[in-house]
Formats: structure tokens, C-alpha cells, sequence
């Protein structure tokens, strides 16, 4: 979801449902969700998808851009906490990415 406009327009719900819900908490349950699996089987890989608006931003999309950022960094800190686990966690920022 990337709701389009001006960010000095959003509201508060519009922000949440864009930033939170849709893109940042989907990527984080899906990878808690393959944690457990992957460290039984002794280890495993996990792709997020960033976008190149998580370093560049975009001028009127920050809930996405913002929420892409965070998936980045989300992927880091996994990649930290799981490496013990032999789960390594990477991200991937298509050049073409752009909100649906």
C-alpha cells in the first residue's frame, strides 16, 4: 500500500496503515515465522525486499520509503541476532522498486 501525496497531508492513521502495518510488521512476523524451521534444520537464508526509495526516500511517499528503511535495518539486526544460528539474513533494493 503507498498512498501518494505530500507528506505534510497524512494522517496519523494513514501513516500507520503505510508505514506499519502493511510493509514493516508483514516482513517482521514472516521472519520470526521461518526463525524456528530454519534453526532446526541448522541454518538458512532470509531475502527481505528494500527498495531504492529506502535510500533515497521519495518525495511523496514517506510512509513507504520510511517503512522500507526500517526493513533494511529490521534485516540487519537479524542478520546480528540469527548468525549464531547459521540464518543469514540479507536484503535486496531492486533499482526499478516503486509502490504499487
Amino acid at each position: 500500500m503507498s498512498i501518494r501525496k505530500p507528506p505534510e497531508t497524512y494522517t496519523v492513521e494513514e501513516w500507520r496503515a503505510g508505514h506499519r502495518d502493511q510493509l514493516l510488521t508483514g516482513a517482521f512476523v514472516l521472519c520470526q515465522a521461518a526463525h524456528a524451521p530454519m534453526k532446526a534444520q541448522g541454518g538458512g537464508k532470509i531475502v527481505n525486499i528494500g527498495s531504492m526509495m529506502s535510500i533515497f526516500g521519495g518525495a511523496y511517499a514517506a510512509p513507504y520509503s520510511s517503512s522500507k528503511g526500517a526493513i533494511v535495518q529490521m534485516t540487519k539486526s537479524l542478520a546480528t541476532a540469527w548468525a549464531r544460528d547459521n540464518i543469514r539474513s540479507m536484503r535486496c533494493c531492486p533499482a526499478g522498486s516503486t509502490p504499487n
